[in-house]
C-alpha cells in the first residue's frame, strides 16, 4: 500500500499501467508525451503503481532538469534537487488538479523543491550519522514502506544497488564516489539517476504483483 492507495494486483491494473507504459514509449513528440503524463498524473492520484510510473518516468526522462538547473551551478545538486522533486511529487500529487498541464504542475514543484534546498545548503548541512538513508529511505515513508525497499533494492541490478548504497547509505560525494569507483564524475552521475529510476520501476512491479 503506497500512499494509502490498495493496490489489488488485479489484471485491470496490470494492463492499464501496460498501457500507460506502451503509450509513454511510443509517444511521437512532446504534446504526446504530455498528454499521457496528463492522464498517468490523473491515475496517480488514487494508484500507487500509476504513482511509480509517474515518478519513474520523472528520473528517467529527466524531466524536472530543466527546472532546476538554473539554481545550481554543478551536476551533483542538480541531481539531487531532482530527487527532491521526487519526493515532492510523491506526496503532493493528491494536489493535481489537472487545471494546468501535468509538465506545468511539476515545473512548479522543481523550483520549489530546488529553491527549498539551496536554503537549507547555506551553509552546507553536515551528514545526521544516525540516518540510514537519506532519498530511499524518505522515498519508503511517502510511496512504499521500508521492507519493500529493502525487498527492492535486493533486485537491483549489482552495479546499481552499488551506487545506491554508495550515495544514500554511505552519503558519498559525487566526487568520493568516482574517485571510490574510479569513474568519470558523469558516469557516476548517469548510472546513479538509472539507479534511482531502476529502484523506483522494481517497487512499481512488487506493488502490482501483490
Amino acid at each position: 500500500m503506497w500512499c494509502g492507495v490498495d493496490v489489488s494486483g488485479s489484471d485491470v491494473e496490470r494492463d492499464r499501467l501496460t498501457r500507460l507504459r506502451n503509450e509513454l514509449e511510443a509517444a511521437p513528440d512532446r504534446k504526446a508525451l504530455s498528454d499521457v503524463l496528463d492522464a498517468l498524473a490523473a491515475e496517480a492520484k488514487t494508484s500507487s503503481g500509476a504513482l511509480a510510473l509517474l515518478l519513474e518516468q520523472i528520473i528517467e526522462r529527466q524531466l524536472a532538469e530543466v527546472s532546476v538547473r538554473s539554481m545550481f551551478f554543478d551536476d551533483a545538486s542538480v541531481d539531487d534537487a531532482v530527487q527532491e522533486t521526487v519526493i515532492a511529487v510523491a506526496n503532493g500529487i493528491g494536489g493535481f488538479r489537472g487545471e494546468a498541464r501535468f509538465l506545468t504542475w511539476l515545473d512548479r514543484v522543481a523550483r520549489n523543491s530546488a529553491g527549498q534546498l539551496r536554503r537549507r545548503r547555506v551553509p552546507e548541512p553536515v551528514a545526521d550519522i544516525g540516518e540510514t538513508m537519506s532519498w530511499a529511505g524518505r522515498l519508503s515513508s511517502v510511496v512504499a514502506n521500508e521492507q519493500l525497499v529493502a525487498q527492492a533494492l535486493d533486485q537491483l541490478t549489482d552495479g546499481y544497488r552499488q551506487m545506491i548504497y554508495l550515495r544514500e547509505i554511505e552519503d558519498l560525494s559525487y566526487d568520493q564516489i568516482a574517485e571510490r569507483l574510479q569513474l568519470p564524475l558523469n558516469t557516476v552521475r548517469t548510472r546513479l539517476r538509472r539507479a534511482r529510476a531502476q529502484l523506483v520501476e522494481v517497487l512499481l512491479r512488487i506493488q502490482v504483483a501483490q
